[in-house]
């Protein structure tokens, strides 16, 4: 039940966030939208109890098609499909509590049913974090620690992410006390960069690595010394994370310190050296 609540919590703020976005995008979109459904549900329902409703269906369904697919012309095609039937259909207590039943033992099944595959899923990936990081007798109680520290990370990634996320961090032999705010820094980044969390986490990880922040205020300064580094280098950020995966072996190594490592990787970028490029660039400086 704890699970179950946390998902919610993070589905709500998935959507607020969503909201904010697309109203800060186009002012007035989210309340125009919500004035459109009340306004189509509305008429839907005075038009007769059991065709409005009807109606109000096929229409939320168009809506789902298109925000799955993008596709206005399948989504206007489930819209008429749908609408044809409920104008043809004689409507009674029979008919429609038919439909309603078909309809919710539909939408219930198959909610069960994608709930059941993103929680195998997501069961899959703390396994295989866990697994990564200890024996097969211990990784029972390491998924449980590890996912414990997701669900409890301040971040706005769905649970699948969160999970891949951590398998990243597991992989990269990060400590299981640090993955919390570096899951919260992975969030910040790829919100700010527009770069996928995978992408992000393994730099995260690497940088965790090198500086090992001991408690949430060393964490909340890297952080923002990271984002100043992508913001104030003149590469997209994913070539600044591309550039620093090259290269990436001269900090892990302590061949270079972590000042010198990041003031050579900007000045390479600066100087337009592609990031395929950038660990040779940096030999060259640095011999």
């Amino acid at each position: 039940m704890a699970t179950e609540g946390a998902s919610l919590s993070q589905s709500i703020k998935s959507l607020a966030s969503l909201l904010k976005s697309m109203n800060h995008l186009v002012p007035g979109v989210a309340v125009v939208g919500g004035l459109v459904m009340i306004a189509v549900a509305y008429f839907a329902i005075h038009t007769g109890v059991m065709m409005g409703f009807t109606a109000l269906v096929v229409f939320i369904v168009a809506v789902a098609v298109y925000a799955g697919t993008s596709n206005y012309g399948e989504a206007a095609l489930a819209l008429v499909a749908g609408l044809l039937p409920v104008f043809t259909v004689s409507w009674d207590a029979g008919t429609f509590s038919v439909f309603v039943a078909v309809w919710a033992g539909f939408t219930i099944l198959v909610f069960l049913i994608s709930s059941v595959r993103l929680a195998s899923s997501r069961e899959d990936l703390y396994t295989q974090a866990a697994l990564s990081l200890t024996s097969p007798d211990d990784y029972l109680s390491m998924g449980a620690a590890i996912k414990a520290v997701a669900e409890a990370a301040d971040c706005l990634l769905d649970p699948i992410e969160r999970a891949e996320v951590i398998r990243i961090f597991a992989y990269r032999k990060l400590p299981v006390r640090s993955m919390g705010s570096a899951l919260e820094a992975v969030d910040k980044l790829s919100t700010i960069s527009r770069v996928e969390p995978k992408r992000v986490a393994s730099f995260v990880s690497d940088v965790y690595r090198v500086f090992d922040p001991a408690d949430e205020d060393v964490a909340a300064a890297l952080l923002d010394r990271l984002y100043s580094l992508i913001r104030t280098s003149p590469a997209a950020p994913q070539e600044y994370f591309e550039a620093f995966d090259q290269s990436r072996r001269l900090i892990l190594s302590e061949k270079l310190d972590s000042e010198v490592f990041f003031d050579a990787l900007g000045r390479g970028l600066a100087a337009g050296i592609p990031p395929t490029e950038v660990y040779e660039y940096m030999l060259s400086e640095l011999a």
